[in-house]
């Protein structure tokens, strides 16, 4: 990233108020991996960049005044000194860079002000750069710009993080800038995506491959043959490429196939990657859209969802549109679990019909067992199943979540978490006795509560607790804490066990050990407006559990290939987790002791005050 004399100027004030001792100073490979993270943020503004660089500016920056003054002064020199490198069609206009600086901004005045406990007045601290950075960032030409600054100074003005007549005069000068525009001198320099003339395009006479098997064409050939309420199956021997109108397509068509091209153009896009693929730590892919990051911006607890769209087959929209024709909309009892193996005697259950006349629909929560809550908290779900420590950490930790109570247990056996460390390290579970860096994907999370549970049953630390047992690194996905194994941020994590195991089986990283969670691993729970009035549908889908449950031990190789079918794990891998797994006899029993054991393992995390109790957790359900 080229650098102006100013810009030099203020990116030495900030390293020298770095290394100062306020309150400690900060070692110059730190430093000089700020300058990585930020540049990264300006260059690919996705979700993880953007918390990663976040992270480090809460970790060594936020406490100190002299150094967000410094920071402040550094972007502001930063933003001047950019200069549009579209040219070459891969690097982010000048323009978009400048608002990835208030995008970071944003993300962290809002942790300071919601998340840090006491609020760090961060927001105060850069107030007084905000009406340059604003400045810079206008571009008269680009409508959308000016949105996305409005849009940000509305949250802003929803949030509380600035005065009403601050937020005003900043969005009085966007206006006013956009008022007063002039021809851009920077516009001229920008290559533009317009074709010079339109190219002549025919359409095929075939649509498909005639020499292709039926399973290799397209999914349109099956329409010609498809019957509405029809249960008679297609025959493949009918599946056959279709005849083309010879001719030039419609407009509709030829617009449809350029936005088709310049999506999968903006996919490899250096500034704008469309999506951003992980796993979490129960083996669920994350679909993160970057597109969130203008819209939804990077702290909205929806911006981890399920986008994924495959390239056979119908797509998401068109199948979600066939289940609502089909199942209707009123009267829904709605379910939400995070959609992995352990999902299988629910889908059993509804694939059998054993929920009976209750209109059950499934949402995967690949976000984790936090947006379950959150969702249960606006009632978008009426039912959830997770992981036990996460409901019972939503009633009696910070949150004090009384909008949902525990109605069941799923399962009885606990969840086995794999201890992995880099491939090419000698490190050992007992070398972490003295202390060590263990990667958590957050504070308060299940890998995060694990290694409370290692060390307490180690013995390594007593048992109230008195201080943390091992460094922690928060890393956020399991794609950075494999890196960090790997590269030495961490020296080990903890996460699923089937969820690692390929890779082992890569190589990519090492088993050294495991450690099962102290309690069964998935509750059920509902939302308290069904509990106050006793809704007998919550008894309807129990019972429909327990059935599938019963289904699911009954019938191993239905349940072996739904699994592989559906979750991309191999035969050995189905299997050798049936042996592992135990489902309850009863969902309604849930064992009070477990609940208790829970809460006293999340009062030496830390995430649990001292004095509570399990009370006020459980509700049971009558047959």
């Amino acid at each position: 990233m080229a650098a102006s004399h100013g810009t030099a100027i203020a990116k030495a004030a900030l390293s020298a108020s770095l290394l100062r001792a306020d309150p400690t100073p900060i070692p110059g490979d730190e430093i000089a991996r700020l300058h990585s993270l930020l540049d990264k943020c300006l260059t690919i503004c996705t979700p993880e960049n953007i918390k990663t660089c976040k992270h480090w500016l809460l970790e060594h920056l936020v406490q100190s005044s002299h150094r967000v003054t410094a920071f402040g002064k550094y972007l502001v020199a930063l933003s001047s000194s950019l200069k549009s490198q579209s040219a070459d069609g891969m690097t982010p206009s000048s323009r978009r860079r400048r608002l990835y600086i208030l995008y970071l901004l944003n993300d962290t005045i809002h942790h300071t002000t919601f998340y840090s406990s006491p609020p760090v007045p961060f927001g105060n601290g850069v107030e007084q750069f905000l009406k340059d950075l604003f400045g810079l960032a206008q571009d008269p030409t680009r409508k959308k710009q000016r949105a996305r600054l409005e849009n940000l100074l509305s949250i802003w003005s929803t949030k509380g993080y600035f005065s009403e007549a601050k937020i005003s005069s900043w969005k009085d000068e966007i206006g006013k800038s956009f008022l007063e525009s002039t021809e851009p001198q920077e516009a001229i320099s920008v290559s533009k995506d317009v074709k010079s003339k339109e190219q002549q395009v025919l359409l095929p006479a075939l649509h498909g491959d005639p020499t292709a098997p039926y399973h290799d064409l397209p999914a349109t050939t099956m329409l010609p043959l498809m019957r509405p309420n029809s249960p008679t199956p297609i025959n493949t021997r009918s599946v056959k490429p279709i005849a083309m109108k010879a001719g030039p397509p419609s407009k509709q068509l030829s617009e449809a196939v350029d936005v088709f091209i310049k999506s999968v153009d903006k996919m490899w896009y250096g500034g704008d990657m469309r999506m951003l693929s992980d796993v979490d730590e129960l083996g669920v892919d994350i679909i993160k859209s970057s597109d969130t990051q203008d819209e939804d911006f990077l702290d909205d607890p929806m911006g981890a969802r399920n986008k994924e769209e495959g390239y056979y087959g119908w797509s998401r929209g068109f199948a979600i549109q066939m289940t609502k024709r089909q199942k209707g909309e009123l009267g829904k009892q709605k379910d939400s679990s995070r959609e992995q193996h352990f999902s299988t005697p629910l889908h059993l259950a509804q694939i059998h019909s054993y929920y009976q006349d209750l209109n059950v629909t499934f949402h995967p929560f690949p976000s984790g067992t936090g947006h379950m809550i959150q969702s249960l908290r606006s009632h978008d779900i009426d039912v959830a199943i997770g992981l036990t420590e996460g409901w019972v950490a939503g009633i009696k930790g910070s949150m004090k979540a009384d909008w949902y109570k525990v109605i069941g247990q799923y399962v009885d056996s606990p969840l086995c978490w794999a201890i992995s460390a880099g491939a090419s390290g000698d490190t050992t579970v007992e070398g972490l006795k003295d202390g060590g860096k263990v990667g958590v994907s957050r504070i308060g999370s299940g890998s995060y509560i694990m290694s409370f549970v290692l060390a307490r049953q180690k013995g390594w630390i007593a048992p109230t607790g008195q201080k943390e047992p091992f460094d922690f690194v928060v890393l956020d996905n399991f794609k950075n804490l494999r890196d960090a194994v790997n590269d030495g941020t961490a020296d080990v994590f903890m996460w699923e066990h089937f969820t690692s195991k390929k890779f082992y089986d890569s190589g990519e990283i090492k088993r050294i050990g495991e450690i099962y969670t102290p309690w069964p691993s998935w509750l059920i729970t509902a939302h308290d407006s069904l509990l106050q009035v006793n809704d007998a549908r919550l008894g309807a889908f129990l019972d429909g559990v327990n059935r599938g449950i019963a289904h699911f031990r009954e019938n191993v190789e239905e349940s072996t290939k739904w699994i592989t079918s559906n979750l991309e794990y191999s035969d050995e891998d189905a299997r050798e987790w049936r042996k592992g797994v135990k489902f309850v006899d009863d969902v309604r029993k849930v064992d009070l002791g477990m609940v208790e054991n829970v809460v006293e393992i999340l009062k030496e995390a830390g995430v649990v005050e001292k004095g509570e109790t399990a009370d006020g957790v459980v509700v049971n359900i009558e047959s």
